[in-house]
Order: C-alpha cells, then sequence, then structure tokens
C-alpha cells in the first residue's frame, strides 16, 4: 500500500519536472508567461495566476499576464501597472519572502485597485518571489483555491515553480537581448556594405578598363 501523502508528494514531484522541462524548452517569453500561468492554474487548482514583473527603471509592477476564465480579462492584466512598494505583491519583492494570505480584505497590504482595474474578486491568494542569482525580478501569484483553503504545501509547491520560472525567465531574456544584438549587427553591416558598394564598384570598373 502506498501512504496518500507520500502518493501525492510523488505526483506534484513528477509534474514539477514536467513543468520544469516544458519551462526550459520555451525561449519567447511571452509563450514562456502564458505556458507557466496554465500549468500553475491546473497545479494549484486555483481560479488564476499572475507573473507580475518589476520595472526597475520606472519602481513599478507590471501584470504581464494571467490566465482566468472570463474573455478579455487576461488582456487587461498585460496593461496594469502599480507601484513597487504597494500590496502583497510588493512586500515580497521588497522583504523576498512568500506570503499566504487566506482572506485578502483583513490585510492591510492589499491592493484593491488590481481588483477594481480587472472586474475580479480576489479572496485568498499566495504570493512567491521570483528569484534570480542576483536579484528578485517579480512575483508569481496563485489567487483563490477552488476546493478548499490554501496550505503551507500550496506555497512550497509555488516556490518551487517560482524558482524553475525564475530561470526559464532570465534565460529568455538573454536570449532575446542575444537576437536583439545580432539584428543590431546585421543592420549595421548591411549599412556598412551599402556604404562601400560605390566605392566596390568604382574600383572593379578601374582595374577592368583598359
Amino acid at each position: 500500500l502506498v501512504d496518500p501523502p507520500l502518493e501525492r508528494h510523488v505526483r506534484e514531484l513528477q509534474a514539477l519536472y514536467e513543468i520544469g522541462q516544458a519551462l526550459s524548452s520555451v525561449h519567447d517569453l511571452d509563450s514562456l508567461l502564458q505556458l507557466a500561468t496554465e500549468r500553475v492554474v491546473t497545479l494549484l487548482d486555483i481560479q488564476s495566476a499572475s507573473i507580475i514583473l518589476l520595472d526597475e527603471d520606472r519602481d513599478e509592477l507590471v501584470f504581464k499576464v494571467a490566465d482566468d476564465s472570463r474573455v478579455g480579462h487576461e488582456q487587461h492584466l498585460r496593461e496594469f501597472r502599480f507601484p513597487a512598494n504597494q500590496g502583497i505583491a510588493g512586500w515580497v519583492i521588497h522583504e523576498g519572502r512568500s506570503q499566504i494570505v487566506l482572506d485578502v480584505d483583513q490585510d492591510p497590504r492589499f491592493y484593491s485597485k488590481v481588483d477594481d482595474h480587472t472586474g475580479t474578486k480576489t479572496r485568498s491568494i499566495i504570493c512567491a518571489p521570483l528569484r534570480t542569482k542576483d536579484r528578485t525580478i517579480g512575483v508569481l501569484e496563485a489567487i483563490n483555491k477552488l476546493q478548499g483553503v490554501f496550505t503551507i504545501e500550496d506555497v512550497r509547491l509555488l516556490e518551487a515553480f517560482a524558482n524553475q520560472l525564475a530561470l526559464a525567465l532570465e534565460n529568455a531574456r538573454l536570449i532575446q537581448e542575444l537576437r536583439a544584438a545580432r539584428e543590431r549587427l546585421s543592420e549595421e553591416n548591411r549599412y556598412l556594405r551599402e556604404a562601400m558598394a560605390p566605392v566596390v564598384q568604382f574600383n572593379t570598373i578601374v582595374g577592368e578598363s583598359p
């Protein structure tokens, strides 16, 4: 006989392994964010998940993508920004520690303008930091448990997922920066070739003329 908690733990480890394999194979940032939120929703059995990234230049938090059953909700979250020192997400960014809040109405840190903007109703939430080797780049949120309430096990699962996601996001960012640099170099080379073309043509004509 298999102990039910042990069996559940094995299933969770298998799920995290499969998620990690999937994340490591996706390098497009938008596709990666969408995949991550879909997997979090399934893994934790929640209403929605959000990835909120830190814009250090503007000192703001940005909803990059979210998974929700309502049509059009994702686009709202993509466009929403708020100060980096606001909300439970802001607290997690500053402190670098996860938070579980079973009733957001009782937590003074909760930033209700997000719900006002999206038309949703957040009841409970887990927020885990997205940490790379050097810094915290954002947070991963699990919103509204569908069955029962959030537990410490849910926090542990979200943190494990957040660790994998942070590495995947950093890799995707570096790959995008490398591609952008190569495109700039290619454009510069094209410009130089076009600028040198008259000179090359002139030398060829002189060299071939009697």
